[in-house]
């Protein structure tokens, strides 16, 4: 019984032992611990300063090889991750707005551009970001406040930034232009008076004024959604056709299209979904249309209209080999000019369910010149806003169209039988105008 006593009091003494020595090497291994934590925080302060230094100059290394080569998206991103390791200058805070903003991310462009401006005061640099951030967003009240805020600056201050290119931006795509035209036409008639489809007179952002001379009669009125012109000639001289329009033009802004509501159009545009004429007979429904249209659906409308602007940028070539201008030629063969954006585009538009038309008319000079040929671009039914135009060609109309100098003659493709290029009259699209821009 003595021995199993002292074996059982030998054991708990062990064991106690063993205990207490696991207990002295948990405490040696968490002061050891302690220790190297202490070493490693010291070492990160001492060496944390110039290892930031580095990557921050790195990634701005970076930022710049990305703008060299026009990624704007790895760009953004080589910016955002130096300022996360550096309080950045003016600089790099404006350059992250251009970046954002040449994506058309107008949000945190906007509010870096006035994190740029709240760090670095009220000076050309950081107003001059402020600007292009206000005119991405498609708020031109922002871009003019701006303008006038930097107009008030003392002269060191401008930082040699030249606003007058910037005013002059803004009057581009807010202030309308008007222009006078002068048509002088040798046509004969010994029978009925000639007819001549006008620039429309009364549109959404345009008016048109005329009047004729050396004509024996001469009246104007419309016809449907057409402006006509009807003229008597005199046998022995031409007459001129000297008209006065005025553009406005237009810029929605991203923030607006934001906010167009999801929903089918309009059951009375049904029409503007299914097949028109541009020359020839082109049909939404196709099969091959309707398989590049749907992967192209947005949530809205407004967004639908975006990713076609987007994919024909990256899928449509402005250079010869020019094709057939069927839907199916122009799909395969993607070159194209003016006609075969627009046919093109409709066709996309109406197979993802937006109604479109195609916008026939002219694009003026800047100042003074001279017209013969054509051009179109598209109207697009948002919900929410009515009619907007797009020009294909240019994937970022539908945010700021401008259009200042595109002048309208009209519309065509409301019906499945109308066809532009089969008028009932002459059409002074094609002719040769003067064209000269009023103050």
């Amino acid at each position: 019984m003595n021995r199993i006593m002292n074996a059982i009091s030998l054991a708990q003494t062990t064991e106690r032992r063993t205990r207490v020595r696991r207990k002295s090497r948990r405490l040696a291994i968490i002061h050891l611990t302690a220790r190297g934590c202490l070493w490693a925080l010291w070492l990160t302060l001492l060496a944390g300063p110039l290892d930031a230094q580095e990557t921050f100059q790195s990634w701005l290394q970076k930022a710049n090889l990305a703008k060299t080569r026009g990624d704007f998206a790895a760009m953004e991103k080589a910016l955002t991750h130096a300022h996360a390791l550096g309080p950045g200058d003016e600089y790099t805070w404006r350059s992250l707005a251009w970046a954002e903003a040449r994506q058309g991310k107008w949000q945190p462009s906007l509010e870096h551009a006035r994190e740029n401006l709240r760090r670095h005061g009220e000076c050309g640099w950081p107003l001059q970001q402020l600007f292009d951030s206000a005119m991405v967003a498609g708020d031109m009240d922002l871009a003019r406040a701006t303008l006038k805020q930097a107009d008030h600056l003392a002269p060191p201050l401008r930082q040699d930034v030249d606003f007058t290119e910037y005013w002059r931006q803004l009057e581009g795509v807010t202030a309308p232009r008007r222009y006078r035209l002068t048509y002088v036409v040798d046509d004969k008639s010994t029978t009925a008076p000639l007819r001549y489809l006008l620039p429309a007179l009364r549109a959404s952002r345009q008016t048109f004024a005329v009047t004729v001379i050396d004509a024996k009669t001469w009246r104007v009125f419309t016809e449907g959604r057409d402006s006509l012109l009807e003229v008597t000639p005199r046998p022995d001289k031409p007459f001129r056709i000297i008209g006065t329009v005025t553009l406005q033009p237009i810029c929605i802004g991203p923030k607006r299209l934001a906010q167009v509501p999801p929903g089918p159009a309009p059951s009375s545009l049904q029409t503007l979904l299914g097949p028109f004429h541009n020359g020839p007979r082109l049909d939404p429904s196709q099969p091959d249309c309707l398989a590049v249209a749907r992967p192209l659906r947005g949530r809205t409308s407004a967004e639908t209209v975006q990713n076609i602007l987007n994919w024909l940028k990256v899928n449509m070539i402005r250079e010869p080999p020019y094709g057939p201008d069927t839907l199916s030629a122009i799909l395969t063969n993607r070159h194209g000019l003016c006609h075969h954006h627009v046919q093109i585009m409709t066709s996309l538009c109406r197979a993802a369910g937006v109604p479109a038309v195609i916008a026939h008319g002219n694009v003026l000079p800047e100042a003074k010149g001279e017209i013969a040929l054509g051009h179109g671009w598209v109207e697009v039914y948002l919900n929410g806003l009515g009619w907007v135009p797009v020009e294909p060609m240019n994937p970022d109309s539908l945010r700021c169209f401008g259009g200042a100098n595109y002048m309208l003659m009209h519309t065509a493709g409301h019906t499945p039988v109308e066809n532009h290029f089969t008028p009932r009259y002459v059409s002074l699209q094609g002719r040769v105008c003067q064209v000269e821009r009023l103050p």
